[in-house]
């Protein structure tokens, strides 16, 4: 979004979100006091996506993981959870177990989440992680890595 654009708008007909450290930080020098504005971010790449989960989603069926140690899987991913309105959380890569605030999204929309898309291979989200997700959802289909894509869509 350009300022011109911006500044063309009702103040208190617009929301304007910056996400991640450096977007949060030109939000606020756009408008540094204004209440329509507000800065997602955390202290890592995984807790901005447990942070940016929990700003936009509530509800949602549908939740993606990929892992945040490299960028394609996230991205064809986001593009994904956002058609399906769900928020894509990132993974530590192959490690044993999910971070710490992939955990605690996952207890949290335990109740309303009866899917996980994992994208990417065991190779990058590791089996272990995948069974992690698994162990969390709520509904019939548990976690379906999308390189075996199997009962998607149900």
């Amino acid at each position: 979004m350009t300022k011109a654009f911006l500044d063309s708008q009702p103040k208190d007909q617009r929301m304007l979100y910056g996400i991640g450290k450096q977007g949060g930080a030109a939000a606020y020098a756009y408008d540094p006091v204004g209440p329509y504005v507000r800065g997602v971010w955390g202290e890592s790449r995984y807790e901005t996506a447990h942070d940016v989960a929990l700003e936009f989603f509530e509800g949602q069926r549908y939740t993606g993981f990929a892992t945040g140690t490299n960028w394609p899987d996230a991205l064809t991913g986001g593009a994904l959870m956002g058609v399906l309105g769900g928020p894509l959380m990132l993974t530590p890569g192959t490690d044993a177990t999910l971070a710490t605030h992939g955990v605690s999204l996952l207890k949290e929309f335990s109740g309303s989440v009866h899917t996980g898309l994992v994208f990417g291979s065991s190779a990058v989200v590791s089996t272990s992680q995948q069974t992690q997700i698994g162990t969390w959802l709520g509904g019939p289909l548990g976690a379906t890595s999308l390189s075996n894509p199997t009962n998607i869509g149900r």
